[in-house]
């Protein structure tokens, strides 16, 4: 046998013992809401790739894994798993979900070599993950972290293959990690949003990132400096519902090819759009910004352009040396 799968099994307390089975590659247990108990021999399982926990409310606890050939664990919807079992012994795990566990309180330090794809979500009891997360997941490419109200924050990132960071509904969370080269060197897409509680952002020195998004953070008052190269293969960059966001700094930003800026109530003014910065941006979005002026456009390859609910808006940004004549709406 090699798949085997206890769904909506309703009055099963404890799964068997299962080391007859030693060929089986996928194990799921769904909806089994009587489920209290994992045998022990589910951990020992060496060729089994995808272990599946899901809508198992009363299930306490996992055994230790020592799965050597498990590629996929996710544990969602598990209401009384309040800790999560050893992983160790996970050499060749690619993919961990962690979604809708209730009373999880905090994250183990994981040494999972193999680590592609990490997500946590929905675990609203999470006050801390791991401080030695540190260069522990070097393969890591995806990190996803949401609606986990009470974390207040994040541990510094040293995963040299991390591409994607997306950081949502955390409205607990007060800091951020450093971001800087010789931590997230290959990161390309960040994204924080409704961290209502975040006060500051750090230092992004991010040469690999190219799309930037800053979406609900209220508190936000200020964007860090983001001069000097140090984000110099970004193409997009959103700033949306930041409502105390006060000043963005200047944009130097040779390959942005788009800019949104909305709904951020208390800026009152925009950065320069000249001096070659900004050569190749097609697309500009300003909307709902208490601006009275737009400083001149210089922007030779700009396709789009919207300027929506200024209403204190009293003139139209001069155009400098018809740079605008790319312009299709």
């Amino acid at each position: 046998m090699r798949i085997l799968e206890f769904h909506g099994c309703a009055s099963l307390i404890s799964t068997p013992d299962i080391s007859c089975l030693p060929n089986l590659e996928e194990l799921s247990c769904s909806s089994c809401v009587s489920l209290i108990t994992i045998d022990d021999s589910i951990g020992f399982l060496s060729k089994l790739k995808i272990l599946i926990f899901k809508y198992c409310s009363e299930l306490k606890s996992i055994p230790p894994l020592k799965c050597t050939s498990l590629e996929k664990l996710n544990l969602s919807n598990l209401a009384s798993i309040e800790s999560l079992p050893p992983m160790e012994w996970l050499d060749k795990l690619k993919f961990l979900n962690i979604q809708m566990c209730r009373k999880l309180q905090t994250i183990p330090p994981l040494k999972l070599i193999s680590l592609e794809e990490f997500f946590i979500s929905y675990c609203c009891s999470l006050k801390s993950l791991s401080p030695t997360l540190d260069g522990l997941l070097d393969k890591l490419k995806v990190f996803r972290i949401d609606h986990c109200a009470k974390l207040k924050s994040i541990p510094p990132l040293k995963m040299a293959s991390l591409e994607e960071l997306y950081i949502l509904y955390c409205i607990g969370l007060e800091s951020l990690p450093p971001m800087v080269d010789g931590i997230l060197d290959k990161l390309q897409i960040f994204h924080v949003e409704f961290c209502i509680n975040l006060e500051s952002i750090p230092p992004l020195k991010l040469a690999s990132l190219k799309n930037l998004e800053i979406i609900r953070c209220g508190y936000l008052e200020s964007l860090p400096p983001m001069l000097d190269r140090s984000l110099h293969n970004l193409q997009t960059l959103k700033i949306e519902n930041c409502y105390n966001l006060k000043k963005i700094p200047p944009l130097k930003f040779p390959l942005l090819e788009e800019l949104y800026i909305s709904d951020c109530s208390s800026l009152k003014s925009l950065p320069s759009m000249m001096d070659a910065s900004l050569d190749k941006l097609k697309v500009l979005f300003v909307k709902s910004i208490e601006l009275r002026n737009i400083p001149p456009l210089k922007l030779p390859l700009l396709e789009e352009l919207y300027i929506l609910d200024c209403d204190s808006l009293e003139n139209f940004p001069p155009v400098i040396d018809e740079s605008l004549i790319n312009l299709k709406s």
